[in-house]
Protein backbone atom coordinates (compact mmCIF):
# COMPACT_ATOMS: atom_id res chain seq x y z
CA UNK A 1 0.00 0.00 0.00
CA UNK A 2 2.83 2.46 0.74
CA UNK A 3 4.27 1.99 -2.74
CA UNK A 4 1.00 3.09 -4.35
CA UNK A 5 0.76 6.18 -2.15
CA UNK A 6 4.39 7.10 -2.86
CA UNK A 7 3.82 6.73 -6.62
CA UNK A 8 0.85 9.08 -6.43
CA UNK A 9 2.87 11.57 -4.40
CA UNK A 10 5.67 11.59 -6.97
CA UNK A 11 3.26 12.05 -9.86
CA UNK A 12 1.38 14.95 -8.23
CA UNK A 13 4.07 16.88 -6.37
CA UNK A 14 6.43 19.31 -8.14
CA UNK A 15 9.98 17.97 -8.34
CA UNK A 16 11.30 20.92 -6.31
CA UNK A 17 9.30 19.74 -3.27
CA UNK A 18 10.48 16.14 -3.48
CA UNK A 19 14.17 16.67 -4.10
CA UNK A 20 16.66 18.01 -1.60
CA UNK A 21 20.44 18.28 -2.14
CA UNK A 22 21.05 15.48 0.35
CA UNK A 23 18.27 13.19 -0.96
CA UNK A 24 17.55 13.54 -4.71
CA UNK A 25 15.11 11.24 -6.48
CA UNK A 26 17.01 8.55 -8.37
CA UNK A 27 16.43 8.18 -12.12
CA UNK A 28 17.78 6.58 -15.26
CA UNK A 29 16.03 8.87 -17.74
CA UNK A 30 13.90 12.02 -17.77
CA UNK A 31 10.56 10.21 -17.74
CA UNK A 32 11.46 8.73 -14.31
CA UNK A 33 11.28 12.27 -12.90
CA UNK A 34 7.83 13.20 -14.15
CA UNK A 35 7.13 16.25 -16.33
CA UNK A 36 9.13 19.47 -16.08
CA UNK A 37 12.21 17.88 -14.53
CA UNK A 38 15.45 16.39 -15.88
CA UNK A 39 17.44 13.31 -15.01
CA UNK A 40 21.02 14.54 -14.56
CA UNK A 41 23.68 12.20 -13.18
CA UNK A 42 20.99 9.67 -12.17
CA UNK A 43 19.18 12.25 -10.01
CA UNK A 44 16.04 14.25 -10.80
CA UNK A 45 16.54 18.00 -10.96
CA UNK A 46 14.25 20.94 -11.58
CA UNK A 47 14.32 22.63 -14.99
CA UNK A 48 17.51 24.70 -15.38
CA UNK A 49 17.60 28.46 -15.03
CA UNK A 50 18.06 30.20 -18.37
CA UNK A 51 19.18 33.54 -16.90
CA UNK A 52 22.69 33.26 -18.39
CA UNK A 53 21.58 31.56 -21.62
CA UNK A 54 22.36 33.58 -24.74
CA UNK A 55 21.80 32.54 -28.32
CA UNK A 56 24.84 31.93 -30.52
CA UNK A 57 22.68 33.07 -33.42
CA UNK A 58 22.63 36.80 -34.23
CA UNK A 59 20.06 36.32 -37.02
CA UNK A 60 17.39 34.52 -34.99
CA UNK A 61 17.56 31.29 -37.02
CA UNK A 62 17.78 29.05 -33.96
CA UNK A 63 15.50 28.35 -31.00
CA UNK A 64 16.11 26.73 -27.62
CA UNK A 65 15.53 22.98 -27.49
CA UNK A 66 13.16 21.35 -25.02
CA UNK A 67 13.63 18.24 -22.94
CA UNK A 68 10.88 16.64 -20.81
CA UNK A 69 8.98 19.93 -20.63
CA UNK A 70 12.10 21.95 -19.73
CA UNK A 71 13.59 24.54 -22.04
CA UNK A 72 17.36 24.02 -22.10
CA UNK A 73 20.22 26.26 -23.20
CA UNK A 74 20.89 24.35 -26.42
CA UNK A 75 19.96 25.64 -29.85
CA UNK A 76 18.67 24.29 -33.17
CA UNK A 77 16.20 25.40 -35.83
CA UNK A 78 12.60 25.31 -34.61
CA UNK A 79 11.17 21.80 -34.82
CA UNK A 80 8.41 21.28 -37.38
CA UNK A 81 6.86 18.21 -35.76
CA UNK A 82 6.80 15.98 -32.69
CA UNK A 83 4.99 13.06 -34.28
CA UNK A 84 3.25 11.77 -37.40
CA UNK A 85 0.03 13.70 -36.71
CA UNK A 86 1.93 17.02 -36.99
CA UNK A 87 2.74 16.51 -40.71
CA UNK A 88 0.93 15.78 -43.92
CA UNK A 89 4.19 14.07 -44.95
CA UNK A 90 6.72 12.15 -42.83
CA UNK A 91 7.98 13.55 -39.52
CA UNK A 92 11.73 12.91 -39.67
CA UNK A 93 13.61 12.93 -36.39
CA UNK A 94 16.40 15.50 -36.47
CA UNK A 95 20.04 14.67 -35.82
CA UNK A 96 20.30 17.65 -33.42
CA UNK A 97 18.73 16.77 -30.07
CA UNK A 98 19.03 18.14 -26.55
CA UNK A 99 21.91 16.48 -24.67
CA UNK A 100 20.85 13.36 -22.82
CA UNK A 101 17.69 12.84 -24.86
CA UNK A 102 17.04 10.97 -28.09
CA UNK A 103 13.22 11.03 -28.07
CA UNK A 104 11.46 12.78 -30.95
CA UNK A 105 10.21 15.65 -28.78
CA UNK A 106 13.79 16.63 -27.82
CA UNK A 107 15.03 17.13 -31.38
CA UNK A 108 14.80 19.60 -34.26
CA UNK A 109 12.53 17.56 -36.56
CA UNK A 110 11.30 18.20 -40.10
CA UNK A 111 8.18 17.39 -42.12
CA UNK A 112 9.20 16.14 -45.56
CA UNK A 113 7.97 13.57 -48.10
CA UNK A 114 9.04 9.98 -47.54
CA UNK A 115 12.23 8.84 -49.23
CA UNK A 116 15.15 10.05 -47.11
CA UNK A 117 16.98 8.25 -44.34
CA UNK A 118 16.50 9.61 -40.81
CA UNK A 119 17.81 11.51 -38.99
CA UNK A 120 17.43 14.79 -40.85
CA UNK A 121 20.64 16.83 -40.57
CA UNK A 122 18.83 20.03 -39.52
CA UNK A 123 20.77 21.91 -36.82
CA UNK A 124 24.08 20.22 -37.69
CA UNK A 125 27.46 21.84 -38.36
CA UNK A 126 27.88 22.75 -42.01
CA UNK A 127 30.60 24.09 -44.27
CA UNK A 128 30.42 27.88 -44.56
CA UNK A 129 30.52 29.25 -48.08
CA UNK A 130 33.27 31.88 -48.50
CA UNK A 131 30.63 34.42 -49.56
CA UNK A 132 28.89 34.06 -46.18
CA UNK A 133 31.77 35.77 -44.36
CA UNK A 134 31.71 33.58 -41.26
CA UNK A 135 33.61 30.66 -39.74
CA UNK A 136 30.84 28.67 -38.01
CA UNK A 137 27.71 27.52 -39.86
CA UNK A 138 24.69 25.39 -39.03
CA UNK A 139 22.04 23.85 -41.23
CA UNK A 140 18.91 25.96 -40.80
CA UNK A 141 16.50 24.12 -43.10
CA UNK A 142 16.64 20.72 -44.80
CA UNK A 143 14.45 19.12 -47.46
CA UNK A 144 14.29 15.60 -48.83
CA UNK A 145 15.07 15.74 -52.55
CA UNK A 146 15.21 12.47 -54.54
CA UNK A 147 16.23 10.48 -51.45
CA UNK A 148 18.98 12.94 -50.37
CA UNK A 149 18.98 15.64 -47.72
CA UNK A 150 19.58 19.11 -49.19
CA UNK A 151 20.16 21.76 -46.53
CA UNK A 152 20.62 25.51 -46.30
CA UNK A 153 23.22 26.91 -43.89
CA UNK A 154 23.41 30.05 -41.80
CA UNK A 155 26.14 31.76 -39.78
CA UNK A 156 26.28 31.45 -36.00
CA UNK A 157 28.76 32.75 -33.43
CA UNK A 158 29.35 29.29 -31.91
CA UNK A 159 27.79 25.85 -31.97
CA UNK A 160 28.04 22.75 -29.84
CA UNK A 161 26.71 19.69 -31.64
CA UNK A 162 27.86 16.21 -32.55
CA UNK A 163 26.30 16.11 -36.00
CA UNK A 164 27.81 17.27 -39.27
CA UNK A 165 26.12 17.91 -42.61
CA UNK A 166 28.37 16.95 -45.52
CA UNK A 167 26.47 17.04 -48.83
Amino acid sequence: MRVVVLALLVACTPIELLTTPDKPIACLEDKDCGPNALCVGEACTACPSLDACTSPDPLGLLAKLERNGCTVCEFAPTTECNGPSDCSDTCYKGARCAAGCVRLECCANVCEPAGCVAPAPVGCKAVCEASMGCDVCVTTACRCDAGQWVCEAGCVAALTTDCLYAP
